[in-house]
């Protein structure tokens, strides 16, 4: 196996194996990162994002912040909600998704479904990062290249399925 069949094999092992966490909701720091940090949503200012908002929606210059400055996936998670179109009034948590009722917390499923994507994608760039570590250098004959390929799934297998990438 490989080039494009192994990278597309990698990415639905990967898919495969977090797609148990679609039906999941929210947890851990995701209800403040994400449910009630307002710069997560569309409509909020965007230039706070990238000047002066810790991950959590909190003025980086003050004592209380966590002072953890990640504007890419404060960005990424209003991105999220743009597509789902969740709305909320400005200070509100997230609100409903079309069809659930007024005020329920957001549906995490897009928010896990583009997360199980990107691991995916990375999954199957991570086949030619193996290829590029872990294959031959053209000479050797079809044994050397399938041994190749071999490390070469075994290897981009063990980074798609680590438990580290829950």
């Amino acid at each position: 196996m490989r080039g494009a069949r192994l990278r597309a094999y990698v990415a639905l092992l990967a898919l495969a194996a977090y797609a148990n966490s679609l039906r999941n909701g929210f947890v851990f720091d995701d209800n403040s990162a994400i449910v009630h940090n307002r710069y997560a949503r569309p409509g909020e200012p965007l230039w706070p994002v990238l000047t002066s908002r810790d991950f959590w929606g909190n003025d980086i210059r003050r004592t209380q912040s966590h002072k953890s400055y990640r504007p890419l996936v404060t960005l990424s998670y209003r991105l999220n909600a743009m597509l789902a179109r969740a709305r909320a009034p400005p200070g509100e948590p997230l609100g409903a998704l079309p069809g659930e009722p007024s005020g329920a917390p957001p549906s995490a499923w897009g928010y896990h479904a583009t997360n199980a994507l990107l691991h995916a994608a990375v999954c199957a760039l991570a086949c030619d990062v193996c290829a590029a570590c872990l294959g031959d250098d053209g000479g050797g004959g079809r044994a050397r290249a399938a041994g190749a390929a071999r490390r070469q799934l075994v290897c981009a297998t063990l980074f798609a399925l680590h438990p580290v990438h829950c």
